[in-house]
């Protein structure tokens, strides 16, 4: 690229300067002689390594073309050096990602290259990691602390469990030396997910749970999850009505979502969390933000509670009294 840059300006020059032989009228020979201009010429073909020589043998008209071309080959050499990094670096790109304070988010690292290296989820300001390593069966979770991370073919899986305000910040996936992610996680405060509630319902018969969203995903996709132990199994989603004993409604009046469990079963017990998803093929995410705890009860359970406590309360009631009136005869 510079032998090519350096032979364009001897053309040019040639294309500029008198013949040898030719003397303007009226002043003394201002040419170089035939052997002069060879000398300056292959001078120039060579001037990066001999700059100060080079700029003494050329003419006045012919500095600018130098400066010129030299600012070229430095803004090329910047374009390169930049690319060579990016590629040491490799691909790097950004997303952000909405939580709320008691709920959770799973996060889908999204990249074809892999190459089975390690792979991680880092915080970018405490620097405390947690890594799936490469010598790991694929499709299996690793947990830590409020952390579980799945590695998978297409990329990696990251839940972050009972989010707090103080865990919003930049983190980044990816995979060591072949690809990473940044992760910007923002943790909102909003009325519609102020921690847990408890809905009861009893064997055989219908339950509802509802749960208010932000608004700002009225339109996203709708998700209503069960919770076990640390991972989320999907009950069903706003795209669709029912499905099996679970049916949905979402109403976006009042941002409200609404889902009905038939037939009650001792095993629906547990904790449930509604939730939304945003994302691309690149990256997406997962956003559980309101938690519900759902106790099941047999069918007159609680009238049968009830008969116990008034009986051992009349028991009680008549020992005192009995106890009562022993001791006054007593010291009557």
């Amino acid at each position: 690229m510079l032998l090519g840059g350096a032979v364009g300006l001897t053309n040019s020059y040639q294309r500029n300067r008198k013949q040898p032989n030719q003397r303007e009228e009226g002043t003394e020979t201002d040419t170089l002689t035939e052997r002069g201009v060879q000398t300056a010429e292959k001078r120039r073909i060579y001037f990066w390594g001999e700059q100060k020589q080079t700029y003494r043998s050329l003419e006045r008209e012919d500095w600018s073309l130098v400066n010129i071309t030299e600012a070229e080959v430095q803004f090329r050499m910047k374009i390169l050096l930049i690319f060579t990094l990016y590629l040491i670096s490799g691909p790097v790109s950004c997303f952000d990602v909405i939580g709320y304070p008691g709920g959770s988010v799973m996060i889908y690292c999204n990249n074809k290259h892999h190459r089975k290296n390690n792979r991680y989820f880092c915080n970018t300001n405490t620097k405390q990691c947690v890594y799936s390593k490469s010598n790991q069966t694929q499709n299996t979770w690793i947990h830590e602390d409020r952390f579980s991370l799945h590695d998978y073919l297409g990329g990696l899986i990251v839940t972050y469990r009972n989010l707090s305000l103080q865990d919003a910040g930049s983190y980044q996936c990816g995979e060591t030396g072949v690809w990473k992610q940044t992760v910007n996680l923002k943790v909102n405060s909003d009325p519609c997910c102020l921690g847990s509630k408890t809905v009861s319902g009893y064997l055989g018969e219908t339950v509802t749970i509802s749960c208010s969203y932000p608004e700002q995903f009225e339109r996203n996709t709708k998700f209503f999850f069960k919770q076990n132990h640390r991972h989320f199994a999907e009950k069903i989603r706003n795209s669709e009505t029912q499905r099996d004993r679970f049916s949905i409604s979402d109403d976006r009046s009042s941002n409200v979502l609404s889902v009905k469990i038939r037939d009650v079963r001792e095993d629906d017990g547990g904790v449930y969390f509604c939730g939304v998803s945003d994302g691309g093929q690149r990256f997406s995410y997962y956003s559980f933000y309101s938690e519900t705890q759902l106790q099941v009860t047999a069918p007159g359970s609680s009238v049968i509670i009830m008969i116990i406590i008034t009986v051992c309360v009349c028991v009680g009631l008549l020992l005192t009294g009995a106890l009562a009136l022993i001791f006054y005869k007593l010291r009557g």
